[in-house]
This record gives C-alpha cells, structure tokens and sequence, in this order.
C-alpha cells in the first residue's frame, strides 16, 4: 500500500471511530440529563483523537423521538444513578438494533379441543355401515372427504369438501402427537389422495372406495399425515 493511501485508510478509521463515540456519548449524557444527574464537562472532551467539543443540553433526548421535562431529585446517588443511565443506554442500543429485525414467526393455533375432535369422531363412527357413494357428504352416503367434513360440520367446525382442500385448511402434528379425532391423510407423490379419521392408535374410519362402506381399518402405510382442524 502506498504511503498515501495508508495515510487516507488511517483518516477514514479515525473518522468512524471520532463518530461512533459520539454517538454513544450523546446516548449516556441524554440519559444522564433524564435521570437529573449533570455530567462532567469532560465527558463530552474525552473522545479520540479529538480537543473539546461544545456542551451538549438535555434537548438531545428530543432526537429519540420523545422530551421530558424531569425535575432534580432532591437526594443524589451518583453512581446507582450512572448505573441505571448505562443500563438504559445499552437497552437503547439493543432496541435501536433490533428495529430492523425481522418480526418473530407468529405462532400456530394448536387447533380445536379435545372435546370438538372427540365428537368428529363420535359422529363418524356412527356412520358404520353406511354405502360409499362418489361425490357425497351425508347424511345416509358418503365419500372420503364427504365423512369428515359431515362428521366435523355436526361438531361444530366447517370444513373444505376435498381431500386436498382439507389437507391445506388443516394443522400439521406429528404421528406422536396426533390424537382421537384428528384427521388422517393418505399421501402418494407428496400429496393426499384419501382421508379418514383417526380413531385409537394405528386405526382411521374412513369411506374408501366405491362397494365400500364406512368402516374402521387398520392404517396400513407409513405414507400418512396427520392434521388437525383448526
């Protein structure tokens, strides 16, 4: 590098560093003005590199977005004091960061009650027996997604009429958190093709296919989801 550019690079770091420490030392004499301490004139010479600096008021708080008007307390305790304008001055800091963070993922419903998913089932289960028929939600025929979304309409929760529709209105759980009530997804290429209703575990009641019925059946492939009604 040569001399010149090292003598420029050298300029510009003490520039950064003359500008952040004034920056921070603008942040504690606010505080300190808030909280009725009078700091030091030297706390506003103490910067690199750098001779006195004018005196700053206390109508730098205004520059945070607020202006207070705090009268002197009539008993001093300096140094808890300064502890408490560092400590506010590093959540001022911390704060200021934050801003441009992104906002927390905001959390999922857990889905209806336990009670709502026991009577879906209930319902359901009712229906034993009753012909499968394509396009049909009840009450005396019924298709896959027919059976849940009449079983869940009659515990008091409306549901989409398709299986895909339903897979994308429902919450994910997993296999060990799902329970009695929540529906089941038979998936193929990722997507579901057949849904039921969870029963004791290992076991859906569902509408299969045309010459079926409803019945409850062992569920007999790992290539399930589960997903509860919201």
């Amino acid at each position: 590098m040569t001399p010149n550019l090292a003598a420029t690079a050298g300029r510009s770091t003490l520039w950064s560093l003359r500008r952040e420490w004034t920056n921070q030392v603008v942040r504690v004499h606010g505080v300190l003005c808030i909280l009725g301490v009078k700091p030091s004139p030297s706390l506003l010479t103490m910067r690199p590199g750098s001779g006195s600096e004018p005196d700053r008021s206390c109508s730098q708080a205004s520059a945070w977005g607020f202006t207070l008007t705090v009268s002197r307390p009539k008993s001093s305790r300096p140094a808890a004091r300064l502890l408490v304008a560092l400590t506010l001055v590093l959540g001022l800091c911390g704060g200021a960061a934050a801003t441009g963070a992104p906002p927390a993922q905001a959390t999922v419903s857990a889905g209806v009650s336990t009670s709502v998913s026991t009577r879906a089932l209930t319902y359901t289960a009712s229906k034993k027996g009753a012909p499968y028929q394509y396009g049909s939600a009840g009450p005396s025929r019924f298709d896959c997604s027919g059976l849940t979304k009449w079983a869940y309409a009659r515990a008091g929760r409306t549901l989409p009429r398709t299986v895909a529709q339903q897979y994308a209105a429902t919450i994910r759980v997993s296999r060990a958190s799902a329970r009695p009530g929540d529906l089941v997804f038979f998936m193929s290429g990722g997507r579901p093709y057949h849904v039921g209703v969870r029963g004791s575990a290992g076991h859906v009641w569902h509408c299969p296919k045309t010459g079926d019925h409803v019945k409850l059946s062992t569920i007999w492939t790992s290539a399930v989801a589960y997903g509860r009604v919201r």
